[in-house]
């Protein structure tokens, strides 16, 4: 029917296109079930960015279309829109795993190559002092207070790592807790605190099948969590806006901080937060001027001595 290979793809190419099931109005929304289920720990505002990038692309618009230069133009409008760098990268890091998704299904035959830019610079740096920790703790409600001190002393970075957990990942005897299933895929783990050790048997002599499995049901959903939390920051007279936004993160770079400054060195806090790069711990330890005490008081004994 075709004298080359190159017209039947062509043709095949143009007949899926123009195929309903291709379309991004069809795709997106079984895509996002796929990539962000039910259930499990999923960032409420991922399906406000899947819903603005089906506006812009279009719902009749072709999934197997979607080259760097359309997600250039996506960008593009995104930035006319007055989104900030970050907040276009995390929509383009939504796309990104639909599209990986849409491979995996055969739905198109590769994902088109491109680079999400983001703004280091705009970091969270917030530190909580322990006075600010123990305000928002006592703020929260009685059922919440245990998961976020859970969170404080593991630097665990939250539902999407918390309802992994298994029994068999605790180990009581040697006060151990390891994390295999995270965003990055480095297996972790840790000692865990008194309280940790309190928190983790009291959640299994009241029967759950998991650590953990007590989030997502009724009253202990993700978007509760975010409600409470939310409140007890507003107790604290904490910042909610910009650079220095107290979020639940803040915890985990709380953590990272407080055991930098007593010495742990940057091997091991990687080691402890689960990180691949060394450059990636940096980012999460924010040191104070205080720091430099110690250096500065070594710089006058050697002028006193010289």
């Amino acid at each position: 029917m075709f004298n080359t290979a190159k017209k039947a793809k062509d043709w095949e190419d143009k007949m899926l296109s123009h195929n309903p099931k291709m379309s991004v109005g069809y795709l997106f929304p079984l895509l996002y079930r796929e990539c962000w289920p039910e259930g499990e720990s999923r960032d409420p505002s991922v399906l406000g960015r899947v819903n603005e990038l089906t506006l812009i692309l279009g719902k009749s618009f072709s999934i197997r279309s979607i080259d760097k230069f359309k997600i250039e133009e996506i960008e593009r409008e995104l930035r006319v829109k007055g989104n900030s760098i970050n907040t276009i990268a995390n929509k383009l890091n939504a796309l990104s795993k639909m599209l990986k998704r849409a491979e995996d299904r055969g739905f198109i035959p590769f994902v088109p190559r491109f680079k999400v830019k983001r703004d280091t610079k705009a970091k969270r740096t917030f530190v909580l002092t322990v006075e600010q920790e123990n305000v928002m703790l006592n703020n929260l409600p009685e059922r919440w207070r245990p998961f976020a001190m859970f969170l404080i002393d593991t630097a665990s970075r939250g539902f999407s790592e918390c309802k992994h957990l298994e029994w068999h990942h605790v180990d009581f005897e040697s006060k151990t807790l390891s994390f295999w299933y995270n965003k990055t895929d480095e297996p972790r783990s840790v000692r865990m605190s008194s309280d940790v050790i309190v928190i983790l048997k009291t959640l299994k002599e009241a029967g759950w099948e998991k650590p953990w499995a007590i989030l997502g049901t009724k009253g202990m959903t993700d978007r509760m969590w975010h409600q409470f939390w939310v409140k007890a920051r507003k107790a604290a007279g904490l910042p909610d806006k910009g650079r220095g936004a107290v979020v639940p993160y803040t915890f985990r770079h709380t953590t990272a901080t407080r055991l930098s400054r007593d010495k742990m060195d940057v091997l091991r806090l990687a080691k402890f937060l689960g990180h691949a790069n060394l450059s990636t711990t940096q980012r999460y330890v924010h040191h104070d001027v205080s720091d430099q005490d110690e250096f500065v008081e070594k710089l006058d004994r050697r002028r006193l001595t010289a």
